[in-house]
């Protein structure tokens, strides 16, 4: 059982190796780092905390919907947040294929038809 967790373990490192981790690391700092998409997010936040109630019981006006929505596509225009995204979505990818390679060695197929992606002859 401990040469299992050990072996967890170097894959989780293993992970944080990647370019796909690095690239997401990088891109995080920088929207990080990014004042107007901080601000923006705080401000979209804040609006969102303000009207929930009124989505909730389905009193909010289009005007309060649409202006979730215009600050939520303002936000996603922006360079930092982009580049976050995506870099967030191929390093989840790469997580999401590990998992289905793990599941399918567990027991379950989660899913697999037996790609090229790792190897397996299912």
């Amino acid at each position: 059982m401990t040469d299992i967790l050990e072996q967890a373990h170097a894959l989780g490192k293993a992970m944080t190796e990647t370019e796909a981790y690095k690239a997401m690391q990088e891109a995080k700092a920088l929207w990080e780092a990014d004042e107007e998409a901080q601000r923006m997010e705080k401000e979209s936040r804040a609006y969102g905390d303000m009207i929930r109630p009124k989505l909730i019981d389905g009193t909010a006006t289009k005007e309060e919907m649409m202006k979730l929505v215009e600050q939520s596509e303002a936000i996603n225009s922006l360079e930092s947040v982009r580049r976050y995204n995506d870099a967030t979505k191929v390093f989840e990818d790469l997580r999401n294929n590990v998992y289905q390679i793990l599941a399918l060695y567990a027991g379950g197929n989660a899913g697999c038809a037996g790609c090229s992606g790792c190897g397996s002859q299912q």
